[in-house]
């Protein structure tokens, strides 16, 4: 099989030492690269206080993961990130200091075997996303703009389909400071129709009497910065080739991002797909129909934005979610930070569904099941919306086209 994409959920152990992390779904196959979801959670459902935010990536040789946090119930705001060479890093957002590291330690038949280094206070739920088999290629490493507006990015060694990158503004990685600054975004390389790309930018301010939240959602960068409450630098991927892409900024910068590039071979095709799923605006089955092939994983990126490429500094700036599902597991992990709160109040949260997504001060706000994955995209059962559609970004990945000398390849063909 070429190429296969499943997600499941643990909960880290809380001693040091090796953990095994594995799903059946991968049936028997040994990864090549995995994204790893993770907040300040540890209950199913049930939110923390304190807004910690994770996502990481590895391909086995580099490792690398973006955390923002914010603390709970302060009269002046307390906020920070990191930037980490390993998959697993989550700020104690009560503190200010590491509550949880783990390294890289082996690709396993089914999954991974991290090292937990810095063990958590409690047993935090984390989601991994695997891909794998034979026409997987995956790299991972930094985009940095060396003092240019341009940059070659030749070491994936290979053209990419996709592209997530991940991080904030900073000239060095590792690197750790106040403000939270999130960002999250994905590049599609479409050889026929071009690139599609997605971000979302986040920034919760440090210091502050009352809170202050900020999110962006943009259709034109894969990634940028905020200054306070406004874009100061945006980055756009271009041109694709046989070992890699160009990356381009607004301005001539010193930053650094973190990427995993994937390629799904040159033999049955397996799409993928990059686009925005707006949320409904009444309960019920709501069909995603974007990706027009039917996916075998799905990857989204929620927020509260309600337009594209518009700075939101109020309260729809304090939500963030990432979600993976596939067809027998789904999970999102969010953090919400309340703006304009005298007394900060922020949370974490996960859950078995692939949209969880409360309001800025933890109340109801986007809640969805999942029904199926349909020919065209999916299906999920919106069971808590809001009266304006909301913006995510969605990743879908097909599944398995059928092979010549396989006995459903016929049949595939004549469908």
């Amino acid at each position: 099989m070429g190429v296969t994409v499943a997600t499941t959920r643990v909960a880290l152990n809380t001693d040091t030492g090796e953990q095994n992390i594995t799903t059946d779904d991968l049936g028997g196959l040994t990864p090549k690269a995995a994204m790893l979801f993770l907040s300040w959670a540890v209950t199913d459902g049930v939110a923390a206080d304190g807004l910690s935010l994770m996502v990481g990536i590895t391909d086995g040789v580099v490792s690398k993961c973006h955390n923002g946090w914010d603390q709970h119930n302060l009269a002046t705001s307390n906020t920070g990130y990191s930037n980490q060479d390993v998959p697993i890093y989550v700020v104690d957002p009560a503190t200010g200091s590491v509550d949880c590291q783990a390294a890289f330690s082996a690709w396993i038949t089914n999954g991974v075997t991290i090292n937990i280094t810095d063990a958590p206070t409690s047993a935090l739920l984390l989601t991994v996303t695997f891909f794998a088999g034979t026409d997987v290629s995956a790299d991972v490493d930094i985009i940095k703009f060396p003092g240019t507006d341009t940059v070659d990015v030749t070491a994936p060694g290979f053209e990419p389909d996709l592209v997530f990158v991940l991080g904030n503004d900073h000239n060095s990685w590792p690197i750790s400071s106040s403000n939270m600054k999130w960002g999250f975004g994905v590049c599609h390389n479409d050889r026929a129709s071009g690139i599609t790309q997605r971000c979302v930018l986040g920034f919760n301010r440090d210091n502050r009497a009352d809170a202050q939240t900020t999110v962006y959602y943009s259709n034109a960068y894969v990634t940028g910065a905020f200054i306070y409450d406004a874009i100061g630098l945006s980055v756009s991927l271009g041109t694709f080739d046989a070992n890699g892409f160009t990356a381009t900024a607004s301005e001539e910068t010193t930053k650094v991002w973190a990427y995993l590039a994937l390629r799904f071979g040159s033999g049955p095709a397996v799409a993928s797909w990059v686009g925005d799923h707006t949320t409904p605006t009444e309960t019920g089955n709501d069909a995603e129909i974007g990706p027009s092939f039917t996916p075998q994983a799905v990857i989204l990126h929620g927020t509260m934005a309600e337009a594209v490429n518009t700075v939101y500094t109020d309260a729809l700036g304090g939500s963030l979610m990432v979600s993976a599902f596939d067809e027998d597991d789904a999970y999102a992990t969010s953090g919400c930070a309340d703006d304009g709160a005298a007394t900060t109040d922020t949370q974490s949260l996960s859950d078995d569904v692939p949209v969880q997504l409360p309001d800025d001060d933890g109340s109801a706000g986007l809640t969805a099941s999942f029904v199926s994955l349909d020919a065209n995209g999916w299906t999920l059962n919106y069971t808590a919306v809001k009266p304006a559609a909301k913006y995510m970004w969605a990743v879908a990945i097909e599944g398995e086209a059928a092979a010549e000398g396989n006995p459903w390849y016929y049949y595939a063909q004549q469908q």
